[in-house]
């Protein structure tokens, strides 16, 4: 009842509403997260981050609304939603191209340079296309690049 009452008032908005409380209880996460508190104390504070960041002040949504952060933004959702194919993918290239155990012995098998080399280049080559996707995406399919 007495967290409806402080909706009601408008208390919270007033509360949540300055850029200080999204940067205090940003750093209370940060702090949970460094010093390894219980997982209860640091889930406590993403209703209050996401509250926050909703309610806003002029100069936080001035902040978040450039465009550097909006590109970043889109590009973190284009990743967002196939990084587990592209985890995936690079995976199982790695195992197919790593050799096997050895047998017996105890010991692993020397590394394959070749397999993390294939592995990292296709991590990057994925991400490339992620961003061009991203990029077709954000700008509508007409881009000026692609219509000149």
């Amino acid at each position: 009842m007495m967290v409806y009452g402080y909706y009601v008032d408008g208390a919270a908005k007033q509360l949540f509403a300055n850029g200080y409380a999204l940067l205090l209880f940003t750093l209370g996460l940060g702090l949970c997260l460094h010093f390894a508190v219980p997982d209860v104390f640091s889930v406590a504070f993403f209703p209050l981050i996401l509250l926050s960041a909703a309610y806003g002040s002029k100069n936080m949504d001035a902040f978040f609304g450039t465009k550097p952060l909006q590109r970043i933004g889109d590009w973190s959702f284009s990743i967002y939603l196939v990084h587990q194919p592209l985890m995936y993918t690079i995976a199982t290239v790695m195992a197919y191209l790593t050799p096997p155990q050895s047998q017996g012995t105890g010991r692993a098998a020397p590394a394959n340079g070749y397999a993390h080399r294939v592995g990292d280049r296709s991590c990057i080559y994925c991400l490339y296309i992620i961003c061009f996707v991203s990029d077709l995406s954000v700008c509508g399919g007409s881009c000026s690049k692609l219509d000149q």
